[in-house]
């Protein structure tokens, strides 16, 4: 599930605004604000832990060549096949070109993930559809990209219109929230 900020509840408070059936809009400095330093602070957490990681890794190799005996000289050369591992790559990409954005359904949350390797200014929206019938109540997200392309999530926790405020705020848009209902299906377009 995901979890509204207790700034996005106060605005939607003051505004006196509806859950079911309303359009509301959020622009506000305080949450501009708080989302571009947490980005900010995100990526230098990313920067710390990398050079940890490569230190981490320059101790390993230098006690691996030493016991071995090994020229040091070819040190540099180990840190080529970093770049083959998929995790560091993800890291690195994140580090030089921005965050990349993806949903972990098991945790409910949006996370750095390889699998959906997209950064976050070529997200164009995000449309949630919620049916429900007889046989049939099932939440999916789409992510859609300015490419036209689009990534699909299945069995998506979002309860209410409050839920995509929160991933309205975490896909760094502060956009339309319109709720459609038309034959036992909520279409909520971001």
């Amino acid at each position: 599930m995901l979890y509204i900020s207790s700034s996005c509840k106060r605005l939607l408070q003051q505004n006196n605004r509806g859950i079911d059936g309303m359009m509301f809009q959020i622009r506000t400095e305080e949450n501009i604000l708080a989302l571009t330093k947490n980005r900010k602070r995100h990526k230098r957490d990313l920067i710390i832990l990398t050079v940890f990681i490569l230190i981490f890794y320059c101790i390993c190799v230098y006690t691996l060549l030493d016991a071995r005996g090994i020229n040091y000289f070819m040190v540099p050369l180990l840190f080529v096949h970093l770049f083959f591992i998929p995790q560091m790559r993800d890291l690195i990409r994140v580090i030089l070109h921005g965050e990349v954005l993806c949903f972990d359904k098991d945790k409910g949350e949006f996370l750095i993930n390889s699998l959906c390797q997209k950064r976050i200014d070529e997200i164009s929206g995000i449309e949630i559809y919620h049916r429900s019938g007889d046989d049939v109540d099932m939440t999916y997200l789409d992510i859609i990209y300015t490419d036209g392309t689009y990534y699909r999530l299945d069995q998506v926790s979002i309860y209410d219109n409050e839920d995509l405020v929160e991933a309205a705020k975490l896909i760094g848009g502060f956009l339309n929230v319109e709720v459609v209902e038309r034959q036992h299906q909520k279409k909520w377009i971001i």
